[in-house]
């Protein structure tokens, strides 16, 4: 039975069956459920570790290492108002992780085109 460890990391199968000489293959997936650049703008890769006991007493140890950029914009949103008039806007918001989340949001005035900018 593979041994997999890494929480970034899933096998398809818990199991792998290998016929006589022959090969297979394992498939592992990275699910990175955060990004990896750190502070000083290097990443910090995510790793995890396969290992395969085999039967002849001897063994396979896989180094797993994977990299997660920033996520591509769903979609882009331009919305227009008539001068000092409030527009309420709802934004969806999807949570793909197991636990809740909080966010903050962060208005600046855009100082060239004097339009606020939300991040």
């Amino acid at each position: 039975m593979p041994v997999l460890q890494g929480e970034n990391w899933t096998q398809s199968s818990e199991t792998l069956d290998i016929p006589a000489k022959k090969s297979a293959d394992f498939e592992v997936i990275y699910q990175p459920l955060s990004m990896t650049g750190g502070a000083d703008g290097t990443d910090v890769p995510h790793n995890g570790t396969l290992f395969f006991a085999l039967p002849d007493g001897t063994a396979l140890l896989y180094n797993l290492s994977g990299i997660a950029s920033d996520p591509e914009a769903e979609e882009q949103l331009s919305f227009e108002t008539r001068a000092k008039q409030s527009l309420p806007i709802k934004l969806p918001v999807k949570n793909w992780l197991k636990t809740s989340q909080r966010f903050s949001v962060d208005i600046k005035l855009d100082e060239d085109s004097q339009t606020g900018r939300y991040s």
